[in-house]
C-alpha cells in the first residue's frame, strides 16, 4: 500500500472514531498521554521518511534534468547574440538555485522530523522566491526543457505540501496534549503543596501548642516567686529605695528654686556651650544633672550638696533599675517574646490558609481546564 494510501487510511478511521470520546481512568491519563505522544512522532517520523524518499527521487530525475539544460545550444536559434547570452546566463542562474536547493535539503535531513519538516518549508519558500526571476529570463528561448525541470520541483513541492497538510493535525494533536499533560503536572503540583501547607499549619500550631505550655509555667514561676521572702524582701528595699530618691529629687529641686536661670544666661550669652547647658537645666533639671558628669553647672552657681546629691541620685537610680529587672521582670519578659512568638505563628497560619484557598480555586480552574482539553481530544476522563 502506498505511503499516502496508508496515511489516509489512519486519518479516516481517526475520523470514524471522532465522535466516540475514549474512556480513559485518571490514574492512567499520563500514561495514555505518553503513549499517545510516541504515536503521533512516529506518524511525524514516517511522514519526513516519505518526504526523504520524495527528494532521493527528486534528486535522480533533478540531475538527468539538469545534464540535459547544460547541453543545450542556442547557436541555431536566430535571436540576437545579446539575448541568447542573457538567456544562457539565466539557465545556469536557475541551475545554480537548483544545486542549492538539493544541497539545503541534504543540510537539514539530519533534523528530527518535528523541525525538519518546517525548514524544509522554509527552503522550498526561498527556492520560490529567489528562482522565479532567473526561469522567467530563461523561458524565453528554452521553454520546454527549463519548464521540465521546473515541473519536477513542482511535484516535490507538490509531495511536500501534502506532507505538510498531513503534518498539521499531528502536531495539533502533539499541542493539545502537551497542553493537558501541564494541567495534569499543574494539578499534582497543587496537591504537593496543599500538603505542605498542612504540614505547615500542623507543625505550627504543635509550636504554639508547646509555648502556650512555656507561657503556663513561667507564670507559674512568676507566681511562686511572688510568693516567696525573697521577693517580699525586694519589694520593701525597692520601696525604701523609691521613698529616699524622691526624698533626694526634692532636695535637688529646691536647688533648682534657688537659681535664677534667665539671669545666668544673660550672664553667659556669649558662651553657647555653657548657654546650651542652662537651657537643658532649664528643661529638665535632674536628668541634665545626671547627664552632666563634669558639673559644669558648678561654675556657674555655688552650691555646697549639689555633688553629693548627684552621686546618691546615680546610685539610687541605679539601684532600682535593678530592683526593676528582678526575676519576675526578666521572667515577663520572656512571656512577652513567647506571646509575640505565638502571634507569629498565628499570622504564619492565617497566610497558609489563605493560600490554600488560592489553591483551591485553582485547583477547580485546573480541572474544569483538564476536562476541556481532554474533549478536545475525543478523551473521557473517568473517575
Amino acid at each position: 500500500m502506498a505511503f499516502f494510501e496508508f496515511l489516509k487510511k489512519i486519518f479516516s478511521e481517526e475520523q470514524k472514531e471522532e465522535d466516540k470520546p475514549i474512556g480513559i481512568p485518571i490514574k492512567d491519563l499520563s500514561t495514555r498521554l505518553e503513549e499517545e505522544v510516541k504515536t503521533q512522532e512516529k506518524l511525524i517520523e514516517s511522514i519526513k521518511e516519505k518526504l526523504i524518499q520524495d527528494i532521493s527521487t527528486f534528486r535522480k530525475e533533478i540531475v538527468n534534468q539538469i545534464n540535459i539544460l547544460q547541453s543545450v545550444s542556442l547557436q541555431k536559434r536566430k535571436e540576437e547574440e545579446r539575448m541568447k547570452l542573457v538567456v544562457k546566463e539565466n539557465l545556469y542562474v536557475y541551475i545554480s538555485h537548483i544545486k542549492r536547493l538539493i544541497e539545503d535539503l541534504n543540510k537539514i535531513s539530519i533534523l528530527p522530523p518535528k523541525d525538519y519538516i518546517p525548514k524544509a518549508g522554509y527552503i522550498f519558500n526561498n527556492f520560490s522566491q529567489t528562482s522565479r526571476n532567473s526561469f522567467e529570463k530563461a523561458t524565453i528561448l528554452i521553454g520546454e526543457e527549463i519548464g521540465k525541470a521546473k515541473d519536477i520541483v513542482n511535484n516535490l513541492i507538490s509531495s511536500y505540501n501534502s506532507s505538510s497538510k498531513q503534518l498539521e493535525p499531528i502536531l495539533s494533536k502533539i499541542s493539545h496534549i502537551n497542553l493537558l499533560n501541564s494541567n495534569i503536572i499543574e494539578q499534582e503540583n497543587i496537591k504537593n503543596s496543599e500538603q505542605e501547607i498542612l504540614n505547615i499549619k500542623q507543625k505550627a500550631e504543635k509550636e504554639i501548642k508547646t509555648i502556650e505550655e512555656s507561657i503556663k509555667q513561667l507564670e507559674t514561676q512568676i507566681k511562686d516567686y511572688r510568693n516567696s521572702d525573697d521577693y517580699k524582701n525586694l519589694e520593701i528595699e525597692k520601696q525604701k529605695n523609691q521613698s529616699e530618691l524622691k526624698i533626694i529629687e526634692q532636695e535637688i529641686l529646691k536647688i533648682k528654686q534657688g537659681i535664677n536661670i534667665k539671669s545666668l544666661s544673660n550672664i553667659y550669652h556669649i558662651d553657647k556651650k555653657k548657654l546650651n547647658l542652662l537651657q537643658r537645666y532649664s528643661d529638665n533639671f535632674i536628668n541634665t544633672l545626671k547627664e552632666d558628669s563634669k558639673l559644669e553647672i558648678l561654675t556657674m552657681i555655688k552650691s555646697d550638696n549639689l555633688k553629693e546629691l548627684k552621686d546618691k541620685l546615680i546610685t539610687l537610680s541605679q539601684q532600682i533599675k535593678q530592683e526593676i529587672d528582678d526575676k519576675s521582670s526578666i521572667i515577663e519578659k520572656q512571656i512577652q517574646r513567647l506571646r509575640s512568638e505565638i502571634v507569629d505563628k498565628s499570622q504564619e497560619i492565617e497566610q497558609s490558609e489563605k493560600r490554600k484557598i488560592k489553591l483551591k480555586e485553582r485547583q477547580s480552574e485546573v480541572a474544569k481546564e483538564i476536562l476541556e482539553k481532554a474533549k478536545v481530544l475525543k478523551i473521557e476522563i473517568i473517575s
